[in-house]
């Protein structure tokens, strides 16, 4: 990932994003757009609520899904190195940034949106 950007997660611009990203995606979306990778969507997830199509939260980045991409390549050994100490394991398929599991009730729903802050540290903080 790139080390070019925002020093602070904070700082990482969103503003363009129309609308704005679910809060309970909001780090994760900061952490992938201050490294420089562009994103194309994003949910919280939920379970059949409206708008809220998958019961897990996911980002989808641009050049994620296609093997031979760079974006791709980089990502998924960010996310190799991050599951090795998470109890959530994540994965970039279907050209998204995403848990492997779905939630199933609110407290496995927040545990995945919790898990998606760490990620975001994880890749933020790693090249500060």
């Amino acid at each position: 990932m790139s080390k070019e950007g925002p020093t602070r997660l904070s700082d990482a611009d969103i503003s363009d994003i129309r609308p704005a990203p679910d809060q309970g995606i909001t780090k994760l979306v900061r952490a992938i757009r201050g490294r420089g990778y562009t994103t194309m969507g994003s949910c919280e997830g939920g379970l059949g609520e409206s708008g809220h199509p998958r019961s897990f939260p996911w980002v989808t980045v641009y050049g994620v899904g296609f093997e031979d991409d760079p974006t791709h390549q980089q990502i998924t050994a960010r996310l190799r190195e991050f599951n090795q100490n998470s109890d959530v394991r994540w994965t970039n398929d279907w050209a998204a940034v995403r848990p492997e599991e779905a939630a199933s009730n609110q407290e496995e729903l927040r545990r995945l949106q919790a898990s998606a802050d760490k990620l975001a540290d994880f890749l933020f903080d790693e090249y500060v």
